[in-house]
């Protein structure tokens, strides 16, 4: 009886690590301060385009990758409305050195940061959904003239830092009409 109990809880043990070594991983990050706007769009809203449309907040990133992005703002609450809400997609405007970018996406992390003067900040985890294939050109573009944050010494050894692809798989790009 205790030897088959062994064995049921190490097989599920073995499934367990099993299904998470073949979770994806995330992709390489890149520290980067670049000035963005975050605008609440509908909850259907499919086209990262819309971004340019409707009140926004002002802020910076933190860092960029393939998945997603970090975003430094201000404020979380436009218009009555929450950007870290689920039901609400986001439009991110990113002005990059060759030119703007709008990203399509959500909110998976949410983090209050006081700054040095007694306000607040808060950082938003932002998770890539769609962008179109001419600002992905951009912003894949302007990924490789970055240093990745490597956070692991192999990576590092290796070269593999560099992934420059929507990592996310999910995600997708808009092909030019």
């Amino acid at each position: 009886m205790l030897m088959a109990a062994a064995r049921s809880y190490l097989a599920r043990l073995r499934e367990y690590v099993g299904d998470r070594r073949r979770s994806p991983r995330r992709g390489a990050r890149f520290a980067a301060r670049v000035p963005a706007a975050v605008t609440i769009l509908d909850a259907g809203a499919g086209r990262p385009a819309g971004a340019a449309q409707g009140p926004s907040v002002g802020g910076e990133t933190r860092d960029l990758g393939g998945s997603g992005l970090t975003v430094r703002v201000g404020r979380v609450r436009v218009g009555g409305r929450y950007l870290t809400d689920a039901e609400h997609r986001l439009g991110v405007r990113l002005e990059l050195p060759a030119g703007e970018v709008f990203l399509l996406a959500e909110a998976v992390r949410f983090e209050h940061t006081p700054d040095e003067e007694g306000g607040a900040d808060y950082l938003l985890g932002l998770r890539i959904l769609k962008v179109s294939e001419d600002d992905f050109a951009l912003y894949s573009g302007y990924l490789r003239t970055l240093v990745p944050l490597e956070r692991r010494r192999g990576e590092r050894e290796s070269g593999r830092q560099g992934v420059l692809e929507l990592a996310t798989p999910s995600a997708e790009v808009i092909p030019r009409k």
